[in-house]
């Protein structure tokens, strides 16, 4: 184990007891070596020619992908299923859009359905982005079954 996958765990314990006085959260659930999912994060793996490199490992890991890896790695969680190793790899991609310039104004809406809608139209399509949705989702149920005590 790395520096850096102590260090992500230190974090994870010092939010975990932070989100104990927040509402809704409860106490910290501890993890148990005989629970069926054990895993660890770091922020320092490579691709290098198909196969992971992982910090304190001498050789490197032959994987296989459900999806290209474009982008910069940010971080990667790597748990234990089934006896099973999977990795799950964090990445920031940019989008640039190339314009030709033409000295007007352009006009950017950032949105729900579209993630960006230009003033000429163009539309990015939407970011995947479950965490927030299925929050806004709760809210907004939330929302509705509320009553209305302002009589």
């Amino acid at each position: 184990m790395d520096s850096i996958s102590a260090q992500k765990a230190y974090e994870g314990l010092i939010k975990g007891f932070q989100n104990i006085y927040k509402a809704g959260a409860g106490y910290v659930k501890w993890k148990f070596k005989k629970e069926s999912i054990q895993t660890f994060k770091t922020s320092n793996i490579k691709i290098v020619e198909g196969r992971l490199k992982i910090p304190k490992l001498k050789s490197s890991i032959k994987m296989k992908y459900i999806r290209k890896v474009d982008g910069r790695i940010l971080s990667a969680t790597i748990f234990k299923e089934n006896n099973k190793y999977y990795v799950s790899i964090n990445v920031s991609k940019s989008i640039i859009i190339n314009k030709p310039e033409t000295g007007e104004n352009m006009g950017i809406d950032l949105g729900l359905k579209d993630s960006m809608t230009l003033s000429d139209g163009f539309k990015s399509g939407k970011v995947l982005d479950m965490k927030s949705d299925k929050r806004i989702a709760r809210l907004n149920k939330e929302l509705a079954n509320r009553t209305n005590n302002f009589s």
